[in-house]
């Protein structure tokens, strides 16, 4: 996990939106069956040992979700605008996970992402940002307060965006789960694979409540 330090005297800025990517097909509106879903995730998708993305695949195909994920230790929302902006095209649902890695400079991003979300996936989108920063290291001491900021930034923007700490409360995840780097433990691997799953399938959810 990367050591949080907030910026002195920097303001928050909205940085201008890219160019947007075509509209998706409406084959997938209200329906999980048969769809393309992209997760782009930092180290949440890691355990101790090895990244367990492929187990959660493998829960979703049996509802006929097809997942194809982007995954990196250490990485902020600016890796994952990248990702998102170059297969964008390739999908009908996206799902951000993001512990807050770089939460000091996320909030430059935040335009450039909102942009993408809203106008190419519409309601078919879901950020996840924050957790339970507790369990983690290197914590700044005001994370929890910068990371409500980030959240508000994208609801102002028309995402939606969820807190973390929702899905680990959910899931029952405890410091017995993750260590200081927001790895999983190996041994509570069948957890992390439940807790994954579930947040692929907020995005639908999150779809039909909005």
């Amino acid at each position: 996990m990367a050591s949080f330090r907030q910026p002195v005297g920097r303001p928050v800025q909205l940085a201008p939106p890219p160019p947007a990517c075509a509209p998706p097909p409406a084959s997938c509106a209200m329906d999980v069956m048969d769809c393309r879903v992209l997760l782009i995730i930092d180290s949440a998708g890691k355990t101790t040992g090895k990244w367990y993305v492929g187990a959660v695949k493998e829960n979703l195909e049996y509802k006929h979700i097809n997942l194809a994920t982007k995954a990196l230790v250490g990485v902020g929302l600016d890796w994952m605008y990248a990702m998102l902006k170059e297969h964008c095209e390739e999908f009908e649902y996206v799902v951000i996970v993001s512990c807050g890695n770089t939460i000091c400079t996320d909030h430059l991003r935040i335009a450039d992402i909102a942009d993408i979300l809203t106008q190419r996936f519409a309601t078919h989108h879901l950020v996840m940002y924050g957790g339970a920063s507790e369990l983690w290291d290197n914590v700044e001491h005001n994370f929890e307060e910068m990371a409500v900021n980030i959240r508000n930034l994208f609801h102002f923007a028309g995402v939606l965006c969820i807190d973390g700490r929702t899905m680990y409360n959910k899931n029952a995840i405890t410091r017995s789960d993750i260590g200081g780097a927001n790895h999983f433990y190996g041994t509570s691997r069948d957890k992390a694979v439940s807790w994954l799953t579930d947040v692929v399938l907020e995005v639908f959810s999150a779809t039909i409540r909005h």
